[in-house]
C-alpha cells in the first residue's frame, strides 16, 4: 500500500561489514538499523612466515588488516566473496574465493592445493568455527593458526535498539553466526525484551545459528539456503516482501 513504511531490517555485523550490507538492502527498498553485537580487536599483523607455508586460509575479512606483504604474495583461499574482496583490495595477488562454511573452503583448498608442498595457514580470530582445520586435516594438509583478531560482545542495546523492539517495529533480523544468535538471545532476555520478537523473523546463515534462536517465540525463524551473505539477503526477500 502506498505510504507504508519500508520494513525494518537489523543489521548485527560489527560496523566494517554492516555498512555495505546497509546499502545493499537499502537499494532494495529496505529500512536498516545497525547494531554490531560484535566489536572487532585487531590485535596483531602476522609475523615472519615459515618457509612451509603455501598457502592462506581466512574465514573471516576481519583477519585481512593482519596480513603482512609477504603474506599477500601466497595463493589466499577464503571462505566467502566479502573476504576475497578485502583481501584483493588490500593488494593481495592470488585469492580464490569459497561460497559456502569451513568445510566446503578444506575442500577448494584441496581441490588446488597438494599436501606435499607445505602447511595451510589459517589466519583467525580468537573463537574458530568448526570445519576448515578438521576437514584440512582429514585431507592430510598440515594446518598451522595465528590468532590476530578478537570479537567482544556487547553488553547491551542502544536506546534506539531498545524502543524499535518494543514497538515491534524490527521486520527481519540477519544472524551470521553461532555467537551472534547466543549474544541476540541473552540481550533479548537481560533487557526483558523478548517478547516483542513475534513480529520479527529471525533469519539465519546455519541451523546452529539458528539454534538458540529457537529458544525464543519469533514470527518465524528462516535458514539460508547457503551459509553466505547473498543467500541471507535472498532468504529476507522471500520473507519480507517490499510492496
Amino acid at each position: 500500500m502506498q505510504g507504508e513504511p519500508s520494513p525494518l531490517v537489523l543489521i548485527t555485523r560489527p560496523e566494517s561489514a554492516a555498512l555495505p550490507l546497509k546499502r545493499k538492502l537499502e537499494a532494495r527498498g529496505y529500512a536498516t538499523i545497525v547494531e554490531p553485537l560484535l566489536t572487532i580487536e585487531h590485535l596483531r599483523r602476522l609475523p615472519p612466515l615459515s618457509k612451509w607455508v603455501q598457502a592462506l586460509a581466512l574465514t573471516s575479512v576481519n583477519a585481512v588488516p593482519a596480513l603482512s606483504d609477504e603474506a599477500k604474495r601466497l595463493p589466499i583461499f577464503t571462505v566467502g566473496k566479502a573476504t576475497a574482496e578485502a583481501a584483493r583490495q588490500a593488494g593481495c595477488s592470488e585469492v580464490i574465493a569459497g561460497d559456502g562454511d569451513g568445510g566446503a573452503l578444506a575442500g577448494l583448498i584441496s581441490e588446488h592445493c597438494d599436501v606435499k608442498d607445505g602447511a595451510i595457514l589459517h589466519v583467525s580470530g580468537e573463537i574458530v568455527r568448526d570445519g576448515l582445520d578438521q576437514g584440512l586435516k582429514e585431507q592430510g594438509f598440515e594446518v598451522r593458526r595465528e590468532m590476530v583478531y578478537r570479537a567482544l560482545a556487547s553488553g547491551g542495546f542502544s536506546n534506539e535498539l531498545s524502543k524499535v523492539w518494543r514497538g515491534r517495529e524490527v521486520a527481519a533480523v540477519l544472524l551470521f553466526s553461532p555467537r551472534t544468535a547466543e549474544i541476540l538471545v541473552r540481550l533479548l532476555n537481560d533487557a526483558q525484551l523478548s517478547r516483542y520478537v513475534d513480529r520479527t523473523v529471525a533469519i539465519c546463515v546455519s541451523e546452529a545459528t539458528a539454534t538458540p534462536c529457537r529458544t525464543l517465540d519469533w514470527r518465524t525463524v528462516v535458514l539460508a539456503a547457503q551459509p553466505n551473505q547473498d543467500a541471507l539477503i535472498r532468504a529476507l526477500e522471500g520473507s519480507i516482501r517490499i510492496c
